[in-house]
């Protein structure tokens, strides 16, 4: 299986990633994603897909921290149509990359 997610500022759809099992994301251009933005850490979090197949997104002790249903959190695992926001960007799953099968699993 093969998770895409999306990256947006504001509405506007930025770019679409692969997963890989860990990925690492912040402003420092030795992350897997490089985000030019001073709200982010330079390793603000790391998205794993779990031995599930769930996507788990861990904040790693940024400054400005990740945010879902507009509380700060540790961590969550995103779910399909579920938007986690950091600094002015949030990221959401790709559905068009699953599979029926997969986005029923990966809903809420």
């Amino acid at each position: 299986m093969s998770i895409h997610i999306a990256f947006y500022q504001g509405e506007m759809k930025l770019t679409t990633v692969e997963l890989k099992k860990k990925t690492y994301l912040g402003r420092s251009q030795e992350n897997d994603i490089a985000i030019d933005d001073p709200s982010l850490s330079s390793t603000h979090c790391m998205i794993e897909i779990d031995p599930n197949n769930f996507i788990q997104v861990y904040d790693l002790n940024s400054k400005n921290g990740i945010h879902f249903g507009g509380k700060r959190v540790a961590s969550h695992t995103l779910l399909v149509d579920q938007r986690l926001y950091f600094g002015s960007h949030h990221i959401m799953i790709e559905k068009q990359f699953l599979t029926p099968e997969e986005a029923q699993r990966l809903r809420a």
